[in-house]
Order: structure tokens, then sequence, then C-alpha cells
């Protein structure tokens, strides 16, 4: 990925995007333990299960050779969308098909340090359309998000994600009980209408 524009009288900063390694595992680990609280980590399990079934699907963003992000999917195959259906997580069709046509959004975190600069636009856009030009199959993203979690659902929506359901005490533990989630979509014309059209939504 080439440099992106550097803002007038400041350093070009580089930025790249590139596909995971089950060696990045560790800096994924770091970013997940700086991004979200105990309750919702995942761990090098579920990491090493990403990468091995969807690599092209696992992502990260370094600036300056420093990673300061990263990026998780799944391809699914859904038919409909339902409360129930992210209740029971059946597995034959949450979890990862290689032909499956929807692009589930797993993970992604962005630095601390590096928040607020447009890192996470950055890898959103461009990794996401990485991902969808090598694989036509996929007809819309989706992605679940703490309804309290008010930047990330700003960030979602000036990507053209809209609100699809409310999934009542989606996110548990200790520190996010009760927190309703909130099911995202947006199909995969309207993302890359966006992108190409160099089009931000204000939500």
């Amino acid at each position: 990925m080439p440099s992106m524009p550097s803002m007038q009288n400041a350093p070009a900063v580089s930025f790249r995007i590139r596909p995971v390694t089950l060696n990045d595992r560790n800096a994924i680990l770091q970013l997940e333990g700086l991004s979200f609280d105990p309750d919702a980590w995942e761990g090098e399990e579920i990491y090493s299960s990403r990468i091995e079934q969807f690599a092209a699907g696992c992502l990260l963003l370094e600036e300056s050779d420093e990673v300061v992000g990263f990026l998780t999917t799944e391809l699914w195959s859904v038919e409909h969308w339902t409360e129930e259906l992210f209740e029971e997580w059946p597995e034959e069709v949450c979890s990862h098909h290689a032909d499956g046509h929807s692009l589930y959004i797993s993970s992604i975190a962005v630095h601390p340090l590096h928040r607020n600069r447009g890192h996470a636009s950055v890898l959103l856009r461009e990794g996401l359309r990485s991902i969808l030009f090598k694989y036509e199959q996929i007809e819309q993203i989706i992605l679940t998000v703490a309804e309290s979690w008010h930047p990330a659902r700003r960030l979602y929506a000036r990507h053209g994600f809209e609100q699809r359901l409310l999934l009542r005490d989606f996110f548990g533990g200790n520190a996010l009980a009760h927190h309703d989630g909130i099911l995202m979509t947006v199909s995969r014309s309207r993302f890359l209408h966006l992108c190409e059209s160099n089009t931000v939504l204000h939500s």
C-alpha cells in the first residue's frame, strides 16, 4: 500500500497494511490487551484459528514499521439475521466458511496512542477493500458493537454501516454485564462506492 498523503507542514507518515502471520500473534495480543476490557479478550487460540482459516482476512496496520492496528474477519453463510441467531451462535453459520457471502468483522483495534488520527479509518477502508477485491462473492459486511461504544459506532456509520438488530445483553462479563450489542451491516456496493468516491458520511 502506498504512503498516505501527509498533512501540510507535517512529516510524511508511511502506512502499510499487510496480511497477518502466526508470528504476529504476540503483537495482536498486546494490542488486544491495550484496547479491550479483559472480559472481551479472545486469546491466542482464537486468533491462531482465524489466521489459519482465513489468513487473507486478517490484516495488520503498520506505521513506520510499528504495528499500530489489526483487523480480523471471517466469511459467514447467513440467510436471515435474527436476535436468536446471535444468542445460539450456531457453528454451521456463525463461523468461517470459504464460500460465505457475508464478511464478518470479528475484531478491529488500534493502539491507544495512535487513535483519533485516522488510523482506524485507514484500516477499515483499505483493509476491507483489499478483502472485497479478492473475494467477489462477498455481498455484505457485518459486525457487532456494544451500544455504549459510541466512537466505534460513529466510525462505522461514517463508512456506511447501518443498525440492523439490537442484541440485548450481547456483551457479558463483569465489566460489560448487561451491555446491549448492535448488529450493523453495509452492502458491498455501498461500501465500495463510498470508498471510491472518497465520501465520508456524517453521523
